[in-house]
């Protein structure tokens, strides 16, 4: 079984581009229609069938109030859940996430999981900005190809801020929030917010800066763990202001003639700069953002 993988730090087009692919049907993947059996796929597909006519598919906009759209049988970022129980919360801390490395027989059942819900034919697919405490095991596995999106770090910071300040407001509202991103593994903002690797950051998480380094974090994990082949750099801007960039990207990496659309996404966005943004560090992170551009 082919397997693609869809990472990156949260806020680069990592669902986006995960729906527009899983609308070539040419891929299997985990859906909200999953839930709530999601480590048991085959039983959670008779229940599927048994209640398919009652089923509401309408769409809704999510919670993160970007312009996306879910509904029933929209693919989600849900194999996390598989992770939190094969590793029985190893990897995961009190205050933050660090690294996990994974045994053989963690890929060996993560090669059966996959087995359980991709379709004859078609190709696994994975989004999960989580990847990155696992992608040096993962990127081991036969037949594993790997999509890393970035973007421009200071708009990309300031998103990750936005959306932060967002589900800090909406956590505080409705609690459910809170317990359901615990429950499927999602921590990148909120009140349940914890930060990859390790928790050195002098900064807020309600400051610009704070969400720069951990930008320079992740990408810089990303650059040292990518040594091989079955990596490939994914420029979000690019995706959004050259029309034909991510459809040439794809069908040279898994030959196929894909149609997918980043337009939608193209908005002409003005950031208010904070008074106390460090320069220094954005400096930094540009610097790292350049030698993702001379990758993708």
């Amino acid at each position: 079984i082919k397997k693609l993988f869809i990472t990156g730090y949260a806020r680069s087009g990592t669902t986006h581009l995960l729906n527009e692919l899983y609308k070539s049907n040419q891929f299997s993947s985990l859906k909200y229609s999953n839930l709530p059996l999601i480590l048991s796929p085959k039983i959670n597909n008779i229940f599927i069938k048994f209640f398919a006519n009652q089923k509401n598919n309408n769409s809704y906009s999510r919670a993160h109030s970007d312009g996306l759209n879910i509904s029933y049988s929209s693919p989600e970022a849900f194999e996390e859940i598989f992770w939190k129980f094969i590793s029985s919360n190893s990897y995961i801390k009190k205050d933050f996430l660090k690294k996990h490395d994974l045994s053989n027989f963690d890929l060996e059942e993560f090669n059966k999981y996959i087995s359980l819900i991709t379709e004859k034919d078609k190709i696994y697919l994975s989004k999960n900005n989580n990847n990155i405490l696992r992608i040096k095991d993962l990127s081991n596995i036969e037949n594993s190809i790997f999509l890393i999106m970035f973007r421009s770090p200071l708009e990309h910071s300031n998103s990750l801020l936005k959306q932060h300040n967002n589900f800090v407001n909406l956590q505080q509202r409705e609690t459910f929030i809170k317990d359901y991103m615990s429950s499927i593994g999602h921590y990148e903002f909120g009140q349940n917010h914890k930060p990859f690797f390790y928790n050195d950051n002098e900064y807020k998480s309600e400051t610009i800066n704070y969400w720069i380094k951990e930008w320079i974090k992740f990408y810089n994990e990303i650059l040292n763990t990518s040594k091989k082949n079955n990596f490939y750099f994914i420029s979000y801007d690019k995706c959004c202001s050259e029309k034909n960039y991510i459809n040439l990207k794809l069908n040279k990496i898994l030959n196929y003639d894909f149609n997918i659309n980043f337009e939608s996404k193209k908005k002409n966005k003005f950031y208010k700069t904070e008074n106390n943004l460090n320069y220094d560090i954005l400096q930094k992170a540009n610097e790292i953002h350049q030698i993702l551009l001379k990758k993708n």
